[in-house]
This record gives C-alpha cells, structure tokens and sequence, in this order.
C-alpha cells in the first residue's frame, strides 16, 4: 500500500474540536479553554443541521480539511455532499466557514509553528511503517479479505490533544491520526493501530456487508479488524492477541462496544472460531453482528 503523509494544521484544529465535544478529557487543559468558545459554536451549528447531517459533518470536516485550504470552499464542499440536492444556503456556508476560522485562529494561537512540529512529529511513525507496515498488511490480508487492502491511502496526521487517537475516514481511502512521538501504550505500537485504521477502508463495500444493514458495517469494523490486527503484530512481534491485549485496545482506541456484553472474551472467541473454520469474510462480520446485537 502507498501511503501518502499528510500533516495538516486545520485538520489538528478541527480533531481538536471534537475531541473536546465528543470524547475524554483533553490531555492539555490550555487547549481545552483556548478552542472551547469557538467549538461550542461550531457544535451550535451543527445541532440546528438535519439529523443525519449533524452525525457525519464532522468526519466530513475532517476529510477536507487538509485538502480544502479556503475555509469557504470547505464549507460549501462539506455542506453540499451532506445536503445531496438541497442546496447549502450561503447564511449556513458563511456561518461554518466563519466557525471553523475562529476555531482555527483560537488553536494556531497557542501552536504557531504547528506545521513545522507536525513535520517533525510524523518521523517515527513513518519510520517505523517502513519498517513493519507492509508486513502487518499483508498478514491482516491473509488473514481476513486481501480485496479489502486500498492500493494507496492518505495518513493526515494531527497534533495530539488525547494522548493518542485515530478515525478511518470511509469512502475517501483517508484515516487521520494523533502524530505522537512515542508509543503511548507500550504493548500497543501506534504502527499497528495504523495499520487497523487503514485495514477498515473498504469494511463498508457491499460485497462486505453482505447480509448487514447499510451503515452498521462501520459500527462493527473496528471490533472486527482488532484481533486481526493484533494477530498480524504478533506475527512481526510488536503486540499481542489475547483477551487482556483486547481489552486494552478497546479501551484507548476507544473503539465503541455495545452495552450488556463482556466485549474482550467475546471478540477473542469470534476471532478463534473464524480462525478454526475460515469462512468468507462478509459472513464472519454476519456473524459478529449477530452476537453483538444478541448481547
């Protein structure tokens, strides 16, 4: 897979926006007061949108806006593509566009040589990728689907405000993820929770969710690719897949997990029992839907 390394000043601003609206505590109390009044505003915003519009701006906010440097241009390109044929109006355009430059200026304030730390910041990661991420790939491929491996994907990293964190963007082979400079979680090497991330890009094709309703594959593509992924960085002897190991990724990759279900052991089973028996993989994830939704 060619990989292409995107720092991206914006795109920090904006994860660190909803980092602070939607997920813990931000690790830096200064940048939880600078960015507050601006993301609440934003958050406003996006409250008074259409309810399935408000669930996904801020994944699309977060896929643009490394590529889109007009602010303007972002607004009108986000709201457009979750809008479909209703046309944004320009109040809304001109509202968002206008949000999301305070909400930058606030963050470039306290970080004014962001880009250049985010050059910096980029350099284990990559390195270590060359070292091992083309081998963690092609054991999730064999272990899983290798149709489901892009040709090539763009990494936008971001300035760490969580101490770690990382989203696939569906649909765009994109993934962003908090550039830290050391493994936060030793028996976790943030290489491999790259290599998860980008191990989910193509989880929502149809040919994948076979026998799952549209739009649940992705609630499920990060539980599914967890052991897969740790099976792989065992493989190279980074990490290890076993119950524990399980359970602490889940925790700080903050993967989500339905309620009423021990999570961890279930996983492992699910794992062991597909291992045992290889089925397609379209059908494995029918059946970890299933289980997930009996617990």
């Amino acid at each position: 897979m060619k990989l292409s390394w995107r720092p991206s000043v914006s795109t920090s601003a904006i994860h660190a926006a909803y980092a602070l609206l939607h997920l813990p505590p931000l690790t830096d109390g200064r940048v939880s007061e600078a960015i507050r009044p601006s993301a609440q505003v934003l958050s406003e915003f996006v409250r008074h949108l259409p309810k399935g519009v408000g669930r996904t701006i801020w994944s699309e906010l977060l896929c643009w806006s490394n590529e889109i440097e007009s602010n303007r241009d972002l607004a009108e390109h986000v709201l457009t593509r979750l809008l479909g044929t209703e046309s944004p109006r320009p109040s809304q355009v001109g509202m968002l566009a206008g949000s999301i430059t305070d909400l930058e200026a606030s963050y470039t304030i306290l970080f004014p040589r962001l880009n250049d730390q985010l050059e910096l910041r980029s350099r284990p990661l990559r390195e270590t990728w060359e070292g091992f991420g083309n081998g963690l790939l092609a054991h999730i491929g064999r272990l899983t689907d290798r149709s489901l491996l892009v040709e090539q994907a763009d990494v936008i990293l971001v300035q760490p405000v969580l101490g770690g964190f990382g989203m696939t963007l569906y649909g765009e082979s994109k993934i962003y993820m908090e550039a830290l400079l050391a493994n936060a979680i030793p028996e976790l090497p943030e290489v491999v929770r790259l290599a998860w991330l980008l191990a989910q890009l193509k989880m929502d094709h149809t040919n994948v969710r076979t026998g799952i309703r549209e739009g649940r594959v992705r609630e499920i593509a990060g539980l599914a690719m967890l052991p897969a992924a740790l099976a792989a960085g065992q493989l190279v002897e980074l990490t290890r897949i076993d119950e524990p190991n399980v359970a602490l990724a889940i925790e700080h990759w903050q993967i989500p997990v339905p309620q009423g279900i021990e999570i961890a052991p279930s996983l492992v089973s699910w794992w062991e029992t597909y291992l045992q028996t290889r089925p397609e993989w379209s059908v494995a994830l029918t059946a970890l839907d299933r289980m997930l939704q009996a617990g």
